[in-house]
């Protein structure tokens, strides 16, 4: 039997959606399968975990080259692929380190060095698997993500920024696992703040770190680990960020996805909103429905990925759908592709 089409998905945070940065191809998992999707031609391509565990997370390499996955349940184990190759062969894999399931699984700009973390550990590691640094932290964390130099990462949590500087780890013979060292960031009027997810700026604004609140705020952190700025989404929670050159995508509650500048972290534009909720799939055309109200609730965007070679947001709302949207021209935005599966699990089929 030959795996031919996957409908639907179980990527459950922005840590288990990611984009190809040269190709556009998005990755997401569904159940034991990673699905490699091409927004441009609309073809599926498929990996398959060796063990048949759940993946709770992956991330593409910076050159688009690689993909690293992580495991759910008990005993995860962290695995790497070429994209490159044919057969997508597995080259990487590290067996040790986590209990409890992996949260989420970056590659540094060092292709030689990943970091991965679960609940409370944070780990690096090299392409042999062999951890060359690791820490606890002393609360659960949302989110995390490299720096452009690769010189610090940054994790955020409950009151919690902080970020982590590792090269002497690297320096370390490989042999040596030390202890990873990090510093808090100045949270100011925001340490009572809960950060849903951080991302570092890219180009001109690489020098800063951006974070969104579960208020519904941006905050723009600068060199000094301080807060900076910080601007109001007008939404009740935000929950994701993507980051590109031009724009910081927010994703919010209620179908609210804000584009805004990475300078100033004012709004831009705001993406249109999916479908509402209960909505029948059969009435809406052209992306909109008839029966649309003021009153409506709308699915919560919970990861984004952005693509700013070919001008596209990837955007998965908590009811599991999953729309590209085309930013070709910012003052137009429209919907080039949606997915609209089944919300949650599957009880039979026929």
């Amino acid at each position: 039997v030959v795996l031919d089409t996957v409908f639907g998905l179980t990527a459950g945070t922005n840590a288990s959606l990611s984009c190809n940065a040269v190709t556009g191809v998005v990755a997401y998992p569904a159940g034991c399968v990673t699905v490699l999707f091409n927004p441009l031609t609309g073809a599926q391509d498929f990996i398959h975990n060796t063990l048949r565990k759940t993946i709770s997370c992956l991330s593409f390499s910076k050159d688009g080259k690689y993909l690293v996955i992580g495991e759910s349940g008990h005993k995860p184990s962290v695995r790497a692929w070429s994209i490159d190759e044919p057969g997508y062969p597995q080259i990487s894999e590290m067996v040790n380190g986590h209990k409890h399931g992996v949260a989420c699984v970056k590659f540094s700009a060092l292709f030689d060095v990943k970091w991965a973390y679960s609940k409370r550990h944070v780990m690096i590691f090299r392409h042999s698997g062999k951890i060359v640094a690791c820490n606890k932290v002393s609360t659960k964390i949302y989110g995390i993500c490299f720096s452009e130099s690769t010189s610090f990462f940054v994790t955020c949590g409950v009151r919690h920024l902080k970020f982590w500087y590792f090269e002497e780890a690297l320096n370390k013979p490989k042999d040596n696992s030390i202890p990873l060292s990090g510093r808090s960031a100045l949270l100011g009027e925001e340490r009572n703040s809960a950060f849903c997810d951080v991302v570092c700026g890219i180009g001109k604004t690489a020098d800063y770190t951006y974070s969104v609140t579960s208020n519904g705020k941006l905050c723009a952190f600068g060199a000094s680990r301080s807060l900076e700025k910080s601007f109001e989404l007008r939404a009740s929670r935000a929950l994701c960020l993507a980051v590109s050159e031009q724009f910081i995508c927010c994703g919010c509650t209620n179908g609210i996805v804000r584009v805004c500048d990475p300078v100033t972290l004012e709004i831009i534009r705001t993406l249109p909103r999916p479908h509402f909720l209960g909505v029948d799939v059969e009435k809406v055309v052209d992306g909109s429905c008839e029966d649309e109200k003021e009153s409506d609730l709308y699915p919560d965007a919970i990861a984004l990925s952005m693509d700013p070679k070919h001008n596209k947001v990837t955007c998965l709302y908590n009811d599991r759908s999953l729309y590209v949207w085309e930013m070709l021209d910012i003052d137009k935005i429209v919907k080039s592709f949606s997915s609209l599966y089944h919300s949650s699990g599957i009880w039979g089929i026929k």
